[in-house]
């Protein structure tokens, strides 16, 4: 947990464009290095979509899935930065009437709590560190 922890406390602290800039050059390593599971990935696009891309296509998609998933990965442990003040300069809403009617459909509430649960700083309280 000690990896956890660090993240915790270090990367709330990076500006947001370095974090993902950080977040693709670790995924375009972690892409190229991870010849095995890199191999995987491109056979199971060739399998889903066959002749629908190039190879090279499949492999910037690939690619990008990987530096997509750092991103996402770090950009959860960046959310504590949020504020109501904040957040507006971060996430846009582009459509007002589709995000009210799935924050009021029952069956989006359970998946909602989930997410905010995630996203609340409270919820890392069960890992062995401190968060400030």
């Amino acid at each position: 947990m000690t990896g956890v922890c660090a993240a915790i406390r270090v990367v709330p602290l990076l500006p947001l464009g370095f974090l993902r800039a950080l977040a693709d050059s670790v995924g375009w390593m972690v892409y190229h290095l991870d010849r095995k599971n890199r191999r995987v990935a491109l056979a199971n696009l060739e399998a889903a979509f066959g002749d629908k891309y190039t190879s090279k296509q499949r492999d910037r998609i690939a690619r990008r899935s990987v530096q997509v998933f750092g991103r996402s990965f770090l950009e959860l442990f960046w959310t504590p930065r949020l504020t109501s003040t904040n957040v507006g300069k971060y996430i846009a809403i582009e459509d007002e009437k589709l995000l009210q009617s799935i924050l009021s459909a029952k069956l989006s509430r359970p998946v909602q709590h989930t997410h905010a649960r995630i996203l609340r700083r409270e919820s890392v309280r069960d890992l062995p560190c401190s968060v400030r």
